[in-house]
């Protein structure tokens, strides 16, 4: 993994500007390897660069946080997203429910599946897969 680590810090070296994609992918492939600490850094970094991090960036972390079993990470992603400009909608609120179903906290289902209801986001087929 570390051949991504060099790879973006050359890329940053020579006039290129790191975005959100670039470090969405960083983010994703570190996180579905499960090097949950190669990951953090560099969301650490993004947000340090003041690149804004989106929809994607907090769905590539918490399906990584539930890969390895860090459930515990997920509930101070879902307080600051609501605080913050990305928009919850039903992917994000999909791998939000997926990652306590693979918990077995059905409770937080729930709540979260009735959160999503009354943010008029609508459950698609995903959403009940996940429930069920």
């Amino acid at each position: 993994m570390n051949i991504y680590t060099n790879t973006l810090r050359r890329l940053s070296w020579r006039f290129f500007t790191l975005t959100v994609v670039t470090y969405n992918n960083v983010i994703k492939v570190f996180g579905k390897a499960g090097e949950i600490e190669k990951m953090d850094p560099h969301f650490l970094k993004m947000k340090h660069l003041g690149v804004e991090p989106n929809s994607i960036t907090y769905c590539s972390l918490v399906s990584a946080y539930s890969k390895v079993g860090r459930i515990d990470k997920v509930d101070p992603i879902m307080r600051h997203v609501e605080h913050s400009d990305v928009v919850l909608d039903t992917p994000f609120f999909n791998f939000i429910i997926s990652a306590y179903g693979q918990a077995g906290d059905l409770r937080k289902m729930s709540v979260l599946f009735l959160a999503m209801r009354e943010r008029k986001c609508e459950p698609d087929n995903i959403t009940f897969a996940c429930m069920i």
